[in-house]
Parts: C-alpha cells; sequence; structure tokens
C-alpha cells in the first residue's frame, strides 16, 4: 500500500519522508502519540517493529488464541531459543511459525513476513518510473537544492534555491506538471528568474542551448552593436574562434569583446595592435 504524510501505525503518524519519496530501506520523521518526533526506518514501522517512539509498553503474553496482526497464537506451550520464549503462530496467509512472545507483546512483529514484501512490492509500483529521464531531472532537481554534499548544490541550494514543497514531497504531481507543459524527452526543466525557486509558475522546457544561454553565470560580449553570449557569439559565422578558444581568451582579459570575437585562430591581440597603418 502507498504510505503518504498522515498515515497512522500504531502510535506513530507520518510527518515527512527524507527525500520526499517513501522508500522502505529509508527513514521517514514520525510523531508519536506523545507528542515526541522521532526519525524511524519506514519498513519497520510498516511491519509493526516500532509501534511508538518507544514509550509504549506492553505486557509480555501472548496467551492461545490471542491475535497479534495477522498473527493468531495456536500453541502457547513456551518454546525457548536462546532464552528468549517463544509461541507457535499462524499467519492469515497460512504459514505457521515460532515467535517470540516480547516481539509479540510490544507490536515488533505481526505477520510471517508476508506484511513487508506486500508493501516493498506496492511501493515500487506506486509509479513505476524510478531511473526514467524524467524520473532523474526531478532526483537532479532536488539534489541541487537540498543535498550540501551533490556538485551544483553551492549555485543553487546554497544561494537559497529550493523546490516547492509539492513537487519535493511527490514526483508524481511533478510528472503530471511536466507532461501538461510541454515535456520531451530531450527537454530541460529552466526557471525564468534564475533567482526563483523550483515551481510551476518559475518553470519550463527548453532545449540544452536556451537552458545554457539562461545561466546567471552566462557571459555576454557586445560586438558590431550587438550583445550575445558566448555560446551564440560561437555559432555566429562572424566569430573566428570555436567556444572554448573564445572561453580562453574572455578568461585572459587581453581581448576587446569584438577581438575575442574576430581574431582568427594564433593570432595574438598585440601583434595586431603592432601592425603599421
Amino acid at each position: 500500500m502507498p504510505v503518504a504524510a498522515g498515515d497512522r501505525f500504531g502510535n506513530l503518524t507520518v510527518l515527512r519522508f527524507a527525500d520526499g519519496v517513501p522508500k522502505m530501506a529509508q527513514k521517514a520523521t514520525f510523531r508519536c502519540d506523545c507528542g515526541t518526533e522521532k526519525a524511524i526506518r519506514l519498513a519497520h514501522v510498516i511491519s509493526g517493529v516500532t509501534v511508538s517512539c518507544g514509550c509504549v509498553k506492553q505486557k509480555h503474553q501472548a496467551p492461545k488464541g490471542s491475535k497479534f496482526g495477522r498473527l493468531t497464537v495456536i500453541d502457547d506451550t513456551p518454546n525457548r531459543d536462546s532464552g528468549n520464549r517463544k509461541v507457535l503462530c499462524r499467519c492469515s496467509c497460512g504459514v505457521e511459525k515460532l515467535v517470540g512472545v516480547w516481539e509479540l507483546a510490544n507490536g515488533v512483529t505481526n505477520s510471517c513476513g508476508c506484511i513487508v514484501i506486500e508493501n516493498a512490492r506496492a511501493m515500487s509500483l506506486t509509479h513505476g518510473e524510478e531511473g526514467t529521464p524524467l524520473y532523474v531531472v526531478w532526483h537532479s532537481m532536488k539534489a541541487r537544492c537540498q543535498i550540501p554534499s551533490a556538485g551544483p548544490y553551492e549555485r543553487y541550494g546554497g544561494r537559497g534555491i529550493s523546490v516547492c514543497q509539492e513537487w519535493s514531497d511527490s514526483y508524481v504531481k511533478f510528472r503530471d506538471w511536466a507532461l501538461a507543459a510541454g515535456y520531451k524527452q530531450g527537454l530541460q526543466i529552466d526557471r525564468r528568474d534564475n533567482d526563483g525557486d523550483y515551481e510551476p509558475g518559475n518553470c519550463r522546457w527548453v532545449t540544452p542551448v536556451v537552458n545554457a544561454n539562461n545561466r546567471g553565470n552566462h557571459r555576454t560580449l557586445t560586438a558590431f552593436g550587438e550583445t550575445k553570449t558566448m555560446a551564440e557569439w560561437a555559432r555566429d559565422d562572424r566569430c573566428a574562434v570555436s567556444i572554448s578558444a573564445l572561453k580562453q581568451r574572455v578568461r585572459k582579459g587581453r581581448y576587446t569583446d569584438e577581438e575575442a570575437i574576430t581574431l582568427a585562430k594564433g593570432r595574438h591581440v598585440e601583434s595586431v595592435r603592432r601592425e603599421p597603418e
């Protein structure tokens, strides 16, 4: 079954997920009925391994006929294994299994293991698009805004750029917006305002060239009375060098914009300026 913020498991209520998408192996933040907030592995809560922040204490009893989740005790004759008192239970799926009384009484175990398998399968089929190009766009967008160790973080999350809550919490909602906004494989997500967040009103789908030209750190050059980005000048017939050579000239700072664009490769500004009139 899909899990969402607000769902209850025992004394615990889901508040939020670590990366916006529920995954069995990851922790989520829960609020216990006692008021405590705690990060707990999602699989442990769904399977009944954890039913509270630790405040709930139950008596260690499991008499014959008692039910614990999907388990029914069918033989309460103690069976000890390494000091742990166990009783024989039958799961609703038909499997019989020895289960520790402490695990039953404290909600640690409430099935033969079938609940974990079913929920893992259901969660993996929530949208079935993990690894697709659009999913990678969504994941990368969140990483550069939310994960300090991500390479581009300094230029995004590091300067206050964030992903709106709706998209951060749900890939499906991001996907629905993307398709309605004209997404096609090969296009890139672009923010109209480079200082604005990733949100529906500020985002669009553009070609890689348009996206590159919209970057805040993209240098523009002015020549022949026209101002263009370096990428645009490199595609102009009047440009005598490649984009990499143009960037190198601009970085050195020894050329005017027009010289950087028009000087043929191998010709240095000093030699040109010293030519006799």
